[in-house]
């Protein structure tokens, strides 16, 4: 298994180096951390020229931060491989992943608030939409644990079975078990809710009858209330969303339940869409 990432190093991406550690502990992984210096914005236009020297000291000074990151990780027994790129952000990372196909990527966000920023265009929304692979969005104080109990929230939209093979890969290099969970306001509709749970559980079957998947619908006031009471009682390690066929931007200012999970979940998040990459501009 393969894990790769991106850093600035923030104190939210050292946090989710660490988390990636924490999973490579556990799947025998080895970590690619990626950093992006895009001299443009680094340093500033003198009579139209850039300065050689600042350039040349800011790209050896993020080397040796990638290396002394890599060299932490190693210590631990762990592959660390430090790569750094110059370029934007979101290209670096797009093209290493294309590079090394990892079979996760795994970045930092700065919880609630870096969650609402992901809405405004922000590297890892980028990210999250336009990788071939999952991406795990870490909140800066997600302490890592054993992941054991994936939990994936569907609408029940037929763009969500295309994705559920990433989901099942996942699953199976973390020896994760796997709750498909729906939640619904309206419990006089209870029969029909039953009903609609039970086919899309035959449609998901039918395409991954090797799985051993929980399906389970469950009712409350709101979907936020149901998420948290679900989460209190059954404790999932990680919430698992649906990217395709629909922008992150989308999900959270619509009223979808990703919206309410994405606001509240102080859990990390594995967004996961077709293994179709997005092309690199």
């Amino acid at each position: 298994m393969t894990i790769l990432v991106p850093t600035d190093f923030s104190t939210y991406a050292d946090n989710a180096l660490q988390y990636a550690a924490g999973l490579a502990k556990q799947t025998g992984a080895e970590i690619h951390v990626v950093h992006a210096f895009d001299r443009t914005q680094l340093i500033p236009f003198t009579s139209g020229m850039f300065v050689p020297k600042e350039i040349q000291a800011v790209e050896e000074g993020a080397m040796q931060a990638l290396k002394t990151s890599a060299a932490g990780i190693q210590q631990s027994n762990i592959r660390c491989e430090p790569v750094n790129r110059e370029g934007s952000a979101v290209s670096v990372i797009l093209h290493v992943i294309e590079e090394i196909k990892p079979d996760l990527v795994v970045m930092g966000t700065r919880g609630a608030a870096g969650l609402k920023e992901l809405m405004l265009g922000s590297t890892s929304q980028n990210v999250m939409e336009r990788a071939g692979c999952p991406v795990l969005v870490v909140p800066e104080n997600a302490v890592y644990r054993p992941i054991r109990k994936i939990t994936y929230a569907t609408d029940y939209h037929a763009s969500e079975l295309p994705v559920l093979p990433q989901l099942n890969a996942v699953a199976r290099l973390l020896a994760a078990s796997v709750t498909i969970l729906h939640g619904s306001e309206n419990e006089t509709r209870r029969t029909l809710e039953e009903a609609t749970m039970n086919d899309f559980r035959n449609r998901v079957l039918n395409q991954h009858p090797d799985t051993a998947w929980n399906f389970t619908l469950a009712f409350g006031k709101n979907i936020l209330e149901i998420l948290e009471h679900y989460i209190h009682t059954e404790s999932p390690d990680l919430l698992s969303i649906s990217m395709q066929h629909k922008s992150l931007a989308e999900k959270i200012t619509g009223q979808s339940l990703t919206k309410k999970m994405l606001f509240h979940a102080h859990l990390p998040i594995l967004a996961i869409h077709s293994c179709q990459a997005v092309p690199v501009s």
